[in-house]
């Protein structure tokens, strides 16, 4: 475990693969943060009615030597949380109230994954795609692919030569022909489709450099890859699909984007005037 992760941002980036005594334990922790660091494990037990070698396990689980050492780390780390939680909108709700419960659910989850996406990994994706030498292919099938053709779109109005690969069967197929200089990215948010998996483990066998979005840390897909990006959101217990989840990755690679987009300079201005030029051209005056 990093020393400088919030013990917040590793319960949220964990959250989605938890068990449901693990969860209630995370619950409590990232609501009553102020009360829990002066529990005894005992007092913590009771107050929840789960064993007190539950959270021992959970602690363990985050890499802690125990749950005092959790308790010290979340007494010195603490910050301010946001109020937000995810909320599932019902037949009562009026359509400015569904508005209003899905916007709330989406800044709690851009929240969360700020706090859980790791500084290494991101600086890590960032080097990996502006310094592959060969092909850079991004997979996602179902709403994945909206994703990953976003992703396309953004990367390649910087000039990084990305390949958005959508159909599952052409997918793997791609996948074989990545080498050591390649790239690729896999975009699954259950981390267990098995198109998206399959062309990744293909990719990995060719020893491409393998990164992947999901909001699910102990997926299949995340375990596979070399770099993972967890979209931290608690949809995951109510929606087998993505919702939040999809506009959370669509601001990760933004904020990937932007990045790149500030460090590359004149060279920059230079690839946004030229899309702007052509783009200008389809537009009626």
């Amino acid at each position: 475990m990093e020393h400088t992760e919030q013990v917040t941002g590793l319960i949220k980036r964990n959250y989605s693969s938890m068990t449901g005594v693990e969860k209630k334990i995370a619950d409590y922790i990232l609501e009553s943060q102020n009360e829990v660091i002066y529990m005894t494990t005992k007092a913590f037990a009771a107050r929840i009615q789960v064993s007190e070698g539950s959270i021992i396990k959970f602690a363990s689980k985050l890499g802690f030597t125990g749950f005092s050492q959790l308790k010290i780390r979340l007494a010195a780390q603490q910050a301010p949380e946001n109020n937000y939680m995810f909320d599932t909108v019902s037949p009562t709700d009026s359509p400015k109230a569904a508005f209003k419960k899905m916007a709330d659910n989406a800044w709690a989850a851009f929240l969360s994954t700020y706090e859980a996406i790791r500084e290494e990994e991101l600086s890590a994706v960032i080097h990996a795609l502006t310094h592959a030498k060969g092909r850079i292919e991004i997979y996602g099938v179902g709403s994945s692919a909206v994703v990953a053709e976003d992703i396309y779109y953004r990367l390649m109005r910087l000039g990084i030569p990305i390949y958005a690969v959508t159909d599952p069967h052409i997918s793997s197929v791609s996948a074989s022909m990545l080498d050591e200089t390649s790239v690729a990215i896999g975009i699954s948010h259950s981390g267990r489709t098995i198109e998206t998996v399959s062309a990744m483990e293909i990719a990995k066998a060719h020893k491409a450099v393998t990164i992947c979005m999901t909001s699910y840390a102990s997926s299949p897909l995340s375990r596979l890859c070399d770099h993972s990006l967890i979209t931290a959101t608690k949809e995951s217990e109510t929606h087998k699909e993505a919702v939040t989840s999809r506009l959370t990755g669509l601001l990760v690679f933004d904020s990937i984007c932007a990045y790149i987009s500030s460090r590359m300079e004149e060279q920059s201005v230079s690839y946004m005037d030229n899309v702007i030029d052509i783009i200008g051209k389809h537009r009626l005056p």
